[in-house]
């Protein structure tokens, strides 16, 4: 698991684990419908490409202070977006909230939401 770094020393180490390197990410969503009690859980990955990135680019990253609060000590939708080579799947499950997923999931219970 990646994890948010507790400190820039353990994004530093975050960093040069993905460099060059492939991971996946997954995210995952539950839905509990209040009127019908009807449970629904589904996840999402994508799998992500790293640039091989030399010391002085992971340290001016961490500098600018947006991998400390992070999974993976990087942020693909905004400054971290060099870090990443190329993607397969889709941006929003690596940013933390699958729309596609999340509208799919809603579809299955419209039923629930008419009022």
């Amino acid at each position: 698991f990646l994890n948010k770094p507790s400190s820039e020393l353990e994004a530093k180490v975050i960093l040069e684990k993905l460099s060059g390197n492939v991971h996946t990410v997954y995210t995952g969503l539950s839905m509990i419908c209040s009127v019908c009690g009807k449970e629904d859980s589904d996840f999402d990955k994508t799998i992500v490409h790293f640039n091989y990135l030399t010391e002085k680019s992971i340290l001016k990253y961490i500098e600018s202070g947006e991998p400390m609060d992070k999974a993976g000590a990087y942020g693909i939708q905004g400054m971290g977006s060099f870090l990443v080579k190329k993607i397969e799947g889709k941006l929003d499950t690596v940013i933390g909230f699958p729309k596609e997923l999340f509208k799919k999931m809603l579809k299955e219970h419209e039923d629930c939401l008419k009022v």
